[in-house]
């Protein structure tokens, strides 16, 4: 999932969260700075582990998760 803003993010974790298997990936990308990406996380920790933090040039986030059995 890409380009999408962090509150929409937020309000999305439900659905996506439905959406993956236990085990399964979800990729966040597109995240602006620090400060979204720590909100996005902290949203999504109830049902996913965080298995990875990339940034890229201009402070894009991807969030790699796992979803929890």
């Amino acid at each position: 999932v890409a380009n999408i803003l962090a509150g929409t993010l937020t309000q999305l974790e439900p659905l996506l969260a439905s959406r993956v298997a236990p085990g399964g990936t979800l990729l966040l990308s597109g995240i602006w700075g620090e400060e979204q990406a720590t909100q996005v996380h902290a949203a999504y920790a109830d049902d996913f582990a965080l298995d990875e933090t990339q940034v890229g040039e201009g402070d894009w986030y991807c969030l790699r998760l796992t979803r929890r059995q």
